[in-house]
């Protein structure tokens, strides 16, 4: 049964566009797959939870329910389409796209507002696991140990560029609702019910990136960890990180991402690899802490540049709180 579904969704699914898979793909399917138990009008057939054998159950249901000839739901379209009211969710249907239905073929209008909050909620999903490969996830950079300037550049570059991923399939589905002569102020709408501030979505009409830059508590926790540890590994990496922030700033969503991890002086994987230093798990594991990496003075030289008189540089004066540079100061002796 999951394989049967799934190869069929599977193979609509390349074929459909943005906004009109559901005037190609069979809607229970959609709602099973591609919705990943939710249908149109939001009612969830399933949880992740939920054991196998009831979810074959339920699938088997909603399939019958949906997709047979002279099913309850499809004889209460014809119904009301033949009446010309509205159904109880104030659906009008059309007795033309209907009544083929009975020979196994329904046409669905195409709606790309309608379909809009789904995107948004997947979006939402992308957007934390963006920002948690920063934050969170395998890198750990929060969560105590040492990490040298280069592990935290390189995991706010990863965030990032997930991040563009994400904006830019919502600016190309955006487009491609416009094709369906769909309005922005349409979808402005939808964002607005949605709760999606203008400064959010505004971008995605515009088609241009907008960055993922930490919050002041975020800050404030590496800093703490380097206290910690006697490092000052955040310190090294701001710099890098706010060129990084503005050279992502405002870059086209209609364009690949073009930036590597070596035009801001960091090595990929694939660079080291070149130079022996292949993945060794079994061996890392006897190592409980990575050494702690030596300074660069090229970095060094640059941070001392940019402290101003109060002994703070000018985004730790912008983005720290007076109990954070309080304790930058502490750092460097100063206080």
């Amino acid at each position: 049964m999951p394989g049967f579904v799934k190869g069929i969704s599977g193979a609509w699914q390349k074929f459909h566009e943005p906004f009109s898979s559901e005037s190609i793909a069979p809607e229970a399917i959609i709602d099973i797959m591609m919705r990943r138990g939710v249908t149109d009008t939001g009612k969830k057939l399933y949880t992740d939870a939920t054991p196998w054998d009831d979810k074959v159950r339920i699938i088997t249901k909603h399939l019958i329910d949906t997709q047979i000839p002279f099913s309850k739901s499809q004889m209460m379209r014809i119904y009301y389409a033949s009446k010309g009211i509205p159904d109880p969710r104030g659906e009008l249907y059309d007795l033309e796209n209907e009544l083929p239905g009975l020979m196994g073929w329904r046409l669905i209008k195409i709606d790309p507002v309608k379909n809009l909050s789904f995107k948004i909620t997947s979006y939402d999903g992308k957007r934390r696991s963006a920002t948690r490969e920063f934050t969170g996830g395998d890198s750990k950079l929060l969560a105590g140990g040492i990490h040298s300037a280069e592990e935290i550049v390189r995991q706010f570059f990863i965030a990032n560029r997930s991040l563009f991923n994400a904006q830019q399939e919502m600016h190309l589905d955006l487009k491609a609702g416009n094709e369906f002569e769909v309005t922005n102020d349409q979808f402005a709408e939808v964002f607005q019910k949605r709760g999606v501030p203008n400064n959010v979505f505004g971008p995605f009409f515009e088609g241009e990136f907008r960055p993922y830059i930490p919050s002041e508590p975020i800050l404030a926790k590496f800093y703490e960890i380097d206290e910690k540890n006697g490092t000052n590994s955040i310190e090294q990496a701001i710099p890098i990180i706010q060129n990084m922030i503005d050279a992502f700033q405002n870059v086209q969503l209609d364009r690949p991402f073009k930036f590597k991890l070596s035009d801001f002086g960091i090595k990929d994987a694939g660079e080291i690899e070149e130079k022996g230093r292949s993945f060794d798990p079994f061996k890392q594991s006897q190592t409980p802490l990575p050494a702690t990496p030596a300074v660069d003075a090229k970095q060094v030289a640059s941070v001392n540049q940019n402290i101003t008189p109060s002994g703070l540089t000018y985004t730790e004066n912008a983005l720290l709180r007076d109990d954070e540079k309080a304790m930058r100061l502490r750092q460097r002796g100063q206080a």
